[in-house]
């Protein structure tokens, strides 16, 4: 054989080897987004197999069936029967064992500030009316707020009258969490999940770019970081999100327990956590102390940053975790 043909054999090998790797690692990915969860919920997933499809439609569902159960308003959801019953000692579901549990632990870590018994007083803001509820209200309402008044056993709860449990903060991140568990059980081997900027990246390699909004700039518009995240969670709350201003004050979803009004001092928290459950309640819990406090919590937890920003004056500061530097791509303050 002459050694041009031999030439061109080797090419022909080396096409035929490409060519099975290429089939042998190819892949499938698929998104689709739907409104879930009281947003846009934006479902993303590789895997091996054309079945990535069915997995990632299947996992919308899932986060669907998740949200009637643990739903706070709807009429029915495993939460719903909790607040509803007339007992003091009640069963819990699984998942909101789970969620109590690590409310449990945040509530200590924050002396008290943290507090998911809320519920009678957050019955009584209505931020899409810009109402703000009679101050005798609230008086009642802290009544039946304090997670000292409830005892949480293993697998009860026994709380008592009046007193409603909302999973708001941290219930987002949860089924998140459960949903990329889900995908990983389907054949996933990468994606993410946004559900309005609650977000968590699973599997492969590269890195995300996220971009923070600025809490006193234009909602959509004006960002006051970006991040450059791995695989991980990251989870945003800011008293912009659901909020009116009336008479020159601001008014926000994120309550003191202890006073029954929007917390003030600080405008925004992003957390970076290996998981979106602990994002989205480290987020909330980070809101409600000071900011030296909040970094401080923040130590004690393995692979967590935070960025907290707070009003000085007419400037808008922020105070970072050690790590967060890592982190960040830019800031504009």
């Amino acid at each position: 054989m002459k050694r041009r043909e031999w030439i061109y054999l080797a090419i022909l090998f080396a096409v035929i080897a490409f060519s099975a790797w290429h089939w042998l690692t190819r892949t499938y990915t698929h998104s689709r987004t739907a409104i879930l969860l009281d947003t846009f919920v934006e479902v993303r997933a590789t895997g091996p197999e054309p079945s990535i499809c069915a997995t990632v439609d299947s996992a919308l569902a899932y986060i669907g069936a998740l949200e009637d159960s643990l739903s706070y308003f709807a009429e029915g959801s495993s939460l719903w029967r909790l607040n509803a019953s007339e007992g003091d000692s009640l069963a819990l579901d699984a998942d909101i064992e789970a969620m109590l549990i690590l409310a449990d632990k945040l509530w200590r870590q924050t002396g008290g500030s943290y507090d998911v018994t809320i519920g009678a007083l957050s019955d009584l803001w209505d931020f899409g009316s810009h109402a703000v509820p009679d101050s005798a209200a609230i008086d009642s309402a802290l009544a039946h707020v304090g997670w000292s008044k409830l005892t949480l056993g293993d697998g009860w709860v026994c709380r008592p009258p009046g007193m409603r449990i909302n999973l708001g903060s941290v219930c987002k991140g949860y089924i998140i969490d459960k949903a990329v568990t889900f995908m990983l059980a389907h054949g996933a081997t990468s994606g993410y999940i946004n559900a309005g900027g609650d977000i968590r990246y699973f599997g492969g390699d590269r890195n995300h770019s996220v971009g923070i909004q600025h809490p006193r700039g234009r909602q959509g518009e004006d960002v006051i970081a970006v991040l450059s995240l791995p695989p991980v969670a990251v989870v945003t709350s800011g008293d912009y999100e659901r909020a009116f201003e009336l008479d020159g004050v601001r008014y926000h979803h994120i309550l003191d327990p202890r006073t029954g009004w929007p917390v003030e001092g600080v405008i925004s928290v992003t957390v970076i956590a290996p998981t979106a459950t602990l994002a989205d309640a480290l987020a909330t819990a980070l809101f409600l102390v000071s900011p030296d406090e909040g970094i401080e919590l923040v130590r004690g937890y393995e692979d967590v940053e935070a960025i907290i920003y707070y009003r000085d004056g007419e400037d808008v500061v922020s105070l970072k975790s050690m790590g967060m530097k890592r982190f960040l791509v830019r800031e504009n303050e």
